[in-house]
Formats: structure tokens, sequence, C-alpha cells
């Protein structure tokens, strides 16, 4: 009774399945499984984020002063529009929340929770970048930063 030989080919193939095997097993498999641990953060600094830049986009379109207010405890998110100096009107838009279980730091700036931008785009802190400061109840933090030019980008961490 013979063996089955296995040749050089055979073992050149089985190889390459395998390193694509395990090469897709460590790109995909990490995915699949990622825990949901930062989920609520990453939207909520998307939510964050989108809401800031599209605010300041209509400020620059209508040439209008707008404000954000970010409510700390609750998360409530509303937007004001000026109508004459000093004036604010709230803008009717669908009620934005930051996710359940994540929270804005009382220690974000601006302390009143009010961010006011200007009709050319800028943000109104007297030269000062805010920071917005976000954790999930899993102590997992990220910080959005403003710039005085209303340009907005994500930080990692605090």
């Amino acid at each position: 009774m013979s063996r089955p030989r296995i040749t050089t080919a055979l073992l050149l193939k089985v190889s390459i399945f395998l390193f694509a095997l395990l090469v897709i097993i460590t790109e995909v498999f990490p995915l699949a499984f990622r825990s949901s641990k930062s989920k609520e953060i990453d939207e909520a600094t998307k939510l964050v984020c989108g809401k800031i830049l599209l605010t300041r986009q209509k400020a620059i379109a209508s040439r209008t002063s707008y404000r954000i207010h970010y409510d700390y405890p609750t998360g409530q998110c509303v937007t004001y529009r000026e109508l004459i100096p000093g004036r604010w009107i709230a803008e009717l838009d669908e009620d934005e929340s930051i996710p359940e279980g994540v929270a804005i730091s009382p220690t974000s700036t601006p302390p009143n929770g009010y961010i006011e931008i200007t009709p050319d785009g800028a943000i109104d802190n007297h030269g000062v970048p805010l920071v917005i400061r976000l954790e999930d109840g899993k102590g997992t933090q990220k910080s959005i930063r403003i710039s005085p030019a209303g340009m907005v980008q994500e930080i990692p961490t605090w």
C-alpha cells in the first residue's frame, strides 16, 4: 500500500491558503467582535461635531450669528439664531441629545454650555479655543477642540 505523496506545489498552495485565511481572520475578527465600548461615545462625538459644523455653515450662509447650547446634565442640544442684536430665537429642528450613557463634562469650555458662532463662522470666545469633553460610563473619554476660526478637531482623550 502506497502513501499519497505530498508535493511541493500542494504544500505551497496549502501555505498560501492558510496565510490568506490568517490575514482575513486578523482583519475581520476584531471588527466583528469589537466591544460596543466606544460605540456610544463615537456617536456622541459625531453628533456634536456635526451640529457645530452645520450651525457654522448656517451662520456663514445667512450672515447671522448662531448659538448652540449644550445642557450638561441632560445632554440636550438647542440651536439659537440671532434675530436682532441681543435677541435670540430657538431653531425648530429635530430634538438632538447625546446618546444614553454619554455625558458632556462640566469641565468643558465654555462653562455655561453656549457656543456662539459669528456671521463669518468664527467662534466668539475671545480668541481662545473651546474644548468639549465627552465621557461614557465605562471611562472612555474623547474631546472636541473648536478653534477660534471655527475648525473642529476630535481628540481621542482629554
